[in-house]
């Protein structure tokens, strides 16, 4: 693995990043949730309602509401919420596959499941949704392409500009650190390029990274 990825991997669940855009449809859940009935937000999940499964799946993530804690279950029903054209939770959806359950522990030393993580950036990038991401996810999904990670299909050049999003946009200081070393060492079948390298370099330093090449 390439000297910067793994700091991101594992210390990105400590950087803030900025807010994700485009919350519109948000509202829209948060107003249903002021009227639905509770009794039937099981039913209505099972029945693909997007509404009820966002409901449902915080239910299994968080354990409350009555629900016995079932990370997994929780995940995949905000996965088709996702997948059903609800943008704005793809951001906590992606970070809550990151961070990964508290008490359920995904793979030996990794904090989430690639899979599960990947297919998610396909659907992102597939219904256009990238700009209702935060920093942090906005990194997933660019890592996600860039070196065809959980069976997703590999797209350097798009996996790149979501790193570029990441750390210009959302001033993420590891975003800014990996494209240091991407085009320091020419990684990824990309060209080295000393200009841009030190370019990252300065950003990822001057948003407090401490480990940023040269």
């Amino acid at each position: 693995m390439k000297r910067f990825l793994m700091p991101l991997l594992l210390g990105l669940s400590l950087c803030a990043g900025q807010p994700a855009d485009g919350l519109a449809d948000q509202a829209g859940y948060e107003q249903w949730l002021k009227t639905r009935d509770r009794n039937t937000v099981d039913n209505a999940a099972v029945n693909g309602h997007s509404y009820a499964m966002i409901e449902l799946g915080r239910c299994y993530i968080q354990a409350q509401a009555g629900c016995t804690l079932n990370h997994a279950s929780g995940v995949a029903l905000w996965e088709k919420a996702v997948a059903q054209g609800e943008g704005w939770l793809a951001d906590e959806l992606l970070l809550t596959i990151a961070e990964g359950s508290q008490v359920e522990q995904p793979e030996p030393g990794w904090s989430f499941h690639w899979s599960t993580l990947c297919k998610v950036a396909g659907v992102v990038r597939e219904k256009g949704m990238e700009n209702q991401l935060g920093g942090r996810a906005t990194s997933y999904v660019g890592l996600c392409f860039l070196g065809g990670k959980g069976g997703i299909k590999e797209d350097p050049g798009y996996g790149l500009k979501m790193l570029e999003t990441a750390a210009m946009r959302h001033k993420l200081a590891d975003a800014a650190a990996i494209l240091a070393d991407i085009f320091y060492n020419g990684y990824y079948g990309f060209a080295s390029n000393q200009p841009k390298s030190s370019h990252y370099a300065r950003l990822a330093a001057s948003l407090g990274h401490k480990a940023a090449p040269h």
